[in-house]
């Protein structure tokens, strides 16, 4: 089994799905939340270490962007309107790249452990 798919059970699990209802819109976040982390890191390949924060954060990015599906709205509980990510907190729709950005920040402590040094020119 992949890495990818390891993530991809993982969020199912957290979030108490099953069948794959939901599986196309995971897959995508997760996919995008794998750029931002190899963004971030400068590696070639997301580290296994990163497995539990890689799915933390589909979580959070499904939360902030998804959170109208009623098997998201569960995870969130009544009348929200802010959601915290990390030490940030994003009110529910604001737009798309703010809340990834966000997302990233707040995970910022678990990602520097595997970020390489990089040079732009």
């Amino acid at each position: 089994m992949t890495l990818e798919d390891e993530v991809l059970d993982l969020v199912k699990a957290r979030m108490r799905l099953t069948g794959t209802l939901m599986d196309g819109l995971i897959r995508s976040y997760r996919d995008e939340i794998r750029q931002r982390i190899l963004n971030y890191t400068r590696q070639p390949a997301v580290p296994e270490g990163l497995k539990f924060t890689w799915a933390n954060m589909v979580i959070d990015l499904l939360k902030v962007r998804e959170y109208r599906f009623p098997e998201v709205a569960a995870l969130l509980g009544e009348n929200p309107v802010d959601v915290n990510i990390g030490d940030t907190s994003v009110k529910l729709g604001a737009s798309p790249s703010f809340t990834a950005d966000a997302i990233v920040t707040g995970y910022a402590a678990d990602l520097r452990r595997y970020r390489r040094m990089g040079w732009d020119g």
